[in-house]
C-alpha cells in the first residue's frame, strides 16, 4: 500500500487564511500577509509571514490501524516599521503596533483552537520572541516578533 501522508502545506495555508483575514484589510493593522518567507516587503508595514517550522510524525507499524497523532509547527512573524523621523513614526508607535497585533493573534488562536475540518487543536507554542536588534528586510528597518504555533491532527 502506498503511503499518503498529510501535507503540511494544506495546514499552513488554512492557518494563514485565518490570520490574513484577521490582520489585513480596511481597519485592520497589517498591509500584507504572506504564507511563505519573503525577502522584500516593498516598504509595507506591518507585515505578517507564516512559515513551516517542523513536524513530529509517529512511527507507523505494519498492520496497525490505530489513530495517529501528528504535530505540525509554524512560526508566525510580524514585522513593524521601526522609527522613522521623516514620517513622524516613533519607537513607541512601533511598540504599540506590535502589542495591538499580538492581541489579534491571540484572539485568532483562541477562536480557532478546535477546527474539526482541519485540525484537532491549534495553540500558541512557547512564548513569543522579539528580536533584540532591528531586522532589515529589503533595505527597511523593522521590529520583529515571532509567535510559535502548534497544530495537532488526529489521522484515522
Amino acid at each position: 500500500m502506498a503511503a499518503n501522508s498529510y501535507n503540511r502545506k494544506t495546514a499552513r495555508q488554512a492557518v494563514a487564511a485565518l490570520f490574513e483575514a484577521a490582520l489585513v484589510g480596511t481597519g485592520k493593522p497589517c498591509e500584507a500577509f504572506y504564507r511563505y518567507r519573503v525577502g522584500d516587503f516593498s516598504g509595507k508595514s506591518p507585515v505578517g509571514v507564516l512559515m513551516s517550522a517542523g513536524s513530529k510524525r509517529p512511527k507507523i507499524s505494519v498492520g496497525v490501524s490505530a489513530l495517529r497523532e501528528i504535530t505540525l509547527y509554524f512560526d508566525l512573524y510580524v514585522f513593524v516599521a521601526y522609527a522613522d523621523q521623516s514620517t513622524g513614526w516613533t519607537d513607541e508607535n512601533s511598540e504599540d503596533k506590535l502589542d495591538d497585533i499580538e492581541k489579534l493573534i491571540a484572539d485568532v488562536v483562541a477562536d480557532n483552537e478546535r477546527n474539526s475540518t482541519n485540525w484537532e487543536s491549534l495553540t500558541m507554542g512557547d512564548r513569543s520572541e522579539t528580536a533584540e536588534f532591528v531586522s532589515v528586510v529589503g533595505g527597511m528597518s523593522y521590529r520583529r516578533e515571532v509567535f510559535p504555533l502548534e497544530m495537532r491532527l488526529i489521522l484515522r
